[in-house]
């Protein structure tokens, strides 16, 4: 046989692969991202597939080859109700060792422990509930009243420290590396679920907005910004006459935390939160930050830092200037083209000309 005709049936099957391979389906394909693959899938769903899949226990859709999936399963210390695994103590007594390494590690034996579970489970086609790799813990709810009932599950009364351990105890469940999750950890229940236990379907609570920004979110927000919790629950009561599973009240109406900075004054150091800004600017060559005529050195770049801060709240109007928006007091057109702002504190700033219409539009859109 010649080469050429022994390429000639080579080339046609290879043809034929890379044919198949187009039309290989997005959701099947393993080098796209999570978010497009699960887009592809949702798009071929009818409406009736897509709606059952709603339920903790998701039907499966034979004709996409997905396979049948229990989204239910515990672990608040020790992976529950699927067979024998290591039994840590209750959360409350793991928050009594003050030590978010030792939480770390426990969820990091949850979540090995439950691979192999999981692993075994598909193995033998069980799909139940409780052999599923989505966990409904950690339970970060401030316990302040032991008539609850509920109380052990969680980390006790201080939001600080709730966030601290909930954080760890979601970072070794759900493993170092968020493309390839170990597991899935759920931060629950958003918000103010506290009991009385009996009730929660039908209980509202009325908190004051000091006490929800003090007291019951700041777990919530921790364990979102920095633990990257992969599944957050609502909670079962209502909160201000809002149910808590339509929380649009809840989250578009907090306002976004400014990030804290490390700035020195005066030859002392302290903590400065971005709020306290009426702007920041490089200033014989650092990073000042500038309130009521005061300036503090701060070691972060302009650039680095204005990455940190909240697009709403800050704006940027020179290469050497990002003003907060709320200390804005008008724009001064001047000659030429450039302009200045009027500070509230009564200084101004130079506007470079090819920010001043985006700040203008940012302005026109809030006033």
């Amino acid at each position: 046989m010649s080469f050429r005709q022994w390429l000639s049936p080579c080339f046609v099957l290879l043809l034929a692969s890379s044919s198949g391979r187009a039309q290989e389906p997005a959701y099947l394909n393993p080098s796209l991202s999570p978010q497009e693959r699960a887009h592809d899938l949702v798009s071929r769903m009818t409406l009736e597939e897509k709606a059952a899949q709603l339920e903790d226990y998701a039907t499966a859709i034979p004709r996409l080859g997905v396979p049948d999936y229990q989204t239910w399963n515990e672990a608040l210390h020790g992976v529950a109700r699927a067979g024998y695994v290591t039994v840590f103590p209750q959360a409350i007594g793991m928050a009594a060792t003050w030590d978010p390494a030792a939480i770390h590690t426990m969820g990091d034996t949850i979540s090995q422990e439950a691979r192999a579970i999981y692993n075994q489970a598909q193995r033998e086609g069980n799909h139940r509930i409780f052999f599923g790799l989505t966990f409904w813990s950690p339970n970060i709810n401030i316990f302040r009243d032991p008539r609850w009932g509920r109380g052990q599950e969680t980390y006790g009364e201080d939001p600080f420290l709730t966030g601290r351990m909930g954080s760890a105890f979601i970072g070794g469940v759900q493993g170092p590396d968020l493309n390839h999750l170990r597991a899935v950890a759920t931060s629950k229940h958003f918000a103010v679920h506290s009991g009385p236990e009996s009730l929660r379907h039908t209980f509202n609570t009325d908190p004051t907005p000091r006490d929800l920004e003090e007291t019951y979110l700041p777990a919530f927000r921790a364990t979102v910004t920095e633990g990257k919790v992969q599944s957050v629950m609502c909670a079962y009561n209502s909160i201000d006459k809002f149910r808590d599973e339509a929380v649009d009240n809840l989250i578009r109406t907090q306002p976004r935390p400014q990030p804290r900075f490390l700035a020195k004054q005066g030859g002392r150091f302290r903590v400065v939160a971005a709020e306290e800004a009426d702007y920041f600017s490089i200033d014989e060559g650092m990073t000042a930050l500038h309130c009521g005529g005061q300036r503090c050195w701060m070691d972060v770049s302009l650039a680095e830092l204005e990455k940190r801060l909240d697009p709403a709240a800050f704006v940027r109007v020179s290469r050497e200037h990002v003003v907060r928006i709320a200390a804005i007091a008008e724009v001064l057109p001047l000659v030429g083209g450039y302009a200045e702002v009027a500070l509230r504190s009564g200084e101004r700033l130079p506007v470079s000309r090819r920010r001043l219409k985006s700040l203008l539009d940012i302005l026109g859109a809030i006033h």
